[in-house]
């Protein structure tokens, strides 16, 4: 789930993650 709502979120919210 955690992956699912980083693909929605912008590339630079994920990689802070």
């Amino acid at each position: 789930l955690l992956v699912r709502a980083s693909i929605e979120l912008p590339p630079c919210s994920g990689q802070s993650s």
